[in-house]
This record gives structure tokens, C-alpha cells and sequence, in this order.
């Protein structure tokens, strides 16, 4: 991978948060207002673990288009075909249940409600942050390892 990543203070923070979950657990939440680098987040964690390998849900093949032309800006060069693979909710309910690190990106806000509840069940997410009237306003990555079968 020809470029790093290199990421913004607020970035930063979520990312070592989310890499000590990741150590203690095999889930993970990270939440922030959307528009504030969450796929930047994903994007980091897979390059820095290129022996993994990663899958993306999202609502549509759009989010992930947009999101990889962003990455280019960001880390030219970086191209995470090898260890990221990306598939819709949709696709993902139909494909066998595999031995990836799983990460669950909503990037468009009309299906929250219903991804919402999903993160939640999914996810470590405080009693907090559930309940926050500002949640509308949050994507969520949320991370779950499945186990080695």
C-alpha cells in the first residue's frame, strides 16, 4: 500500500479507542455525527491490518463507490481490494456467514431508524448514547469478529 493514512486529532482518538475494544472484545462501536470520517476510520483499520480480512455492509453500492473516490483524495494509492470487500444489507442477508471482521457502515440516514436498532442490538453502545436525542444526527461503525470455525 503505496500511501498511509493519516488521520485527524478527533480521528485519532476513536481510532486508539476502537483498537483497545478490539483487543479486549470482538465488538466494537464508534459513534460520530455523520460527514466526520468514519469510513477514513475503516479505511485506517484495514490498512494497518492487511492480514485480515474486512467486510463492509452498507445500505447501497453508491455509499461505497462515493466513499472509496473520497479515499483516493485522502491516501492516494491506497487500495484496500485485497482485504476489504464491500456487500449491500441486502446481499449480505443472503451470503453464508464467513470468517470476517464485520464492519456495519450506515451512511444513509432515511434507514437509521431500522440500522439503528440493528447497532444496538449488535453493538456495546451506551445506555447514553441510545437514548440521546442527538442519536438521529450519528452513523455508527459498529465492528463484530466473528470466531474462527
Amino acid at each position: 500500500m503505496d500511501s498511509q493514512i493519516e488521520l485527524y486529532p478527533h480521528n485519532q482518538i476513536a481510532y486508539d479507542k476502537l483498537c483497545d475494544m478490539l483487543s479486549q472484545s470482538d465488538r466494537a462501536c464508534v459513534i460520530q455525527p455523520t460527514g466526520t470520517g468514519k469510513f477514513v476510520i475503516i479505511a485506517k483499520l484495514v490498512q494497518d491490518n492487511p492480514d485480515k480480512r474486512f467486510l463492509l455492509l452498507g445500505t447501497n453500492d453508491f455509499m461505497y463507490i462515493d466513499q472509496m473516490d473520497n479515499l483516493e483524495k485522502i491516501a492516494p494509492g491506497f487500495h484496500p481490494a485485497e482485504n476489504l470487500q464491500f456487500k449491500t444489507y441486502s446481499a449480505a442477508t443472503v451470503s453464508a456467514r464467513s470468517k470476517h471482521v464485520t464492519l456495519q457502515y450506515d451512511y444513509n440516514p432515511s434507514g437509521l431508524s431500522q440500522i439503528t436498532n440493528i447497532m444496538q442490538r449488535r453493538c456495546s453502545v451506551s445506555r447514553a448514547a441510545r437514548s440521546s436525542p442527538q442519536r438521529r444526527r450519528h452513523n455508527y461503525i459498529c465492528l463484530l469478529q466473528t470466531a474462527e470455525e
